[in-house]
């Protein structure tokens, strides 16, 4: 009984440890100013609110209300966005979902996720030459 009990308990502890989305950038086609203004048209259009902006270095932060409940604090899918030049002269897009609430920042919710991914799919598509 005191081994199954152990084992459930290493087996519970195991299904909290969660691995954060491994994030790496994308090779694009387009310039930096293309890639940028492609970022904060997409963050808009899925109706993110910026919240932090510096076209010189290339950066974006955006947020959009998940969920408010009365009496706590409110919940947000989060998007931080870099534009860059690679060493080698291509354009580089990272995108990190994470999502924020009661505490610190967290893993990005399911529609983090997508709006990620949409992101990516709509402004890092390789464009044929």
């Amino acid at each position: 009984m005191r081994r199954l009990s152990l084992l459930v308990a290493l087996f519970a502890c195991g299904a909290c440890i969660i691995n954060p989305p491994v994030v790496l950038p994308v090779d694009t086609a387009a310039s930096l100013d293309q890639t940028y203004d492609c970022a904060l048209r997409s963050l808009n259009e899925l109706q993110y609110t910026i919240t932090g902006a510096d076209r010189a270095s290339g950066f974006l932060r955006a947020r959009r209300l998940q969920r408010h409940v009365i009496g706590t604090n409110s919940e947000y899918d989060q998007q931080m966005v870099s534009v860059y030049r690679a060493d080698d002269g291509h354009t580089m897009l990272r995108v990190v979902p994470s999502s924020s609430g009661d505490k610190d920042d967290t893993l990005p919710t399911g529609d983090g996720l997508k709006d990620q991914s949409s992101l990516v799919a709509k402004c890092a598509t390789k464009q044929s030459g």
